[in-house]
């Protein structure tokens, strides 16, 4: 009840089903499968669970969606963010969004997991 806002719940990370929210923005591209691998290593190095959005929806309805379920940290996944060696991260309780390097996220992963 005291965490939500008109876009659904936000879960505190410590009572959170998963941590981090995965949106395949295009998920039968062989990049972006191959990016997802190497995230779900770095996550899994650093104990966070997550959930992957792998559905044939539109990019709008996965956000919509991950942002009525509410889990405190969001990557999207995509064909365009890879072309530049990025991806989008977003942070559920301040809205933040964020287009980093993979090495930028694993390095800042620490200080992101504080805010959520």
């Amino acid at each position: 009840e005291q965490s939500h806002d008109e876009n659904g719940i936000i879960w505190p990370l410590c009572v959170a089903p998963f941590a981090v929210h995965i949106c395949l923005i295009d998920p039968e591209s062989d990049s972006v499968l191959k990016v997802l691998e190497d995230l779900l290593e770095v996550l899994r190095i650093n104990s966070l669970d997550c959930f992957i959005d792998d559905r044939k929806e539109r990019p709008g309805v996965k956000f919509k969606d991950a942002d009525l379920l509410g889990l405190p940290l969001r990557v999207n996944l995509g064909e365009r963010d890879l072309k530049n060696s990025q991806i989008e991260i977003c942070i559920r309780k301040t809205g933040l969004k964020e287009k980093l390097t993979m090495k930028t996220f694993q390095r800042k992963l620490s200080n992101l997991i504080s805010v959520l």
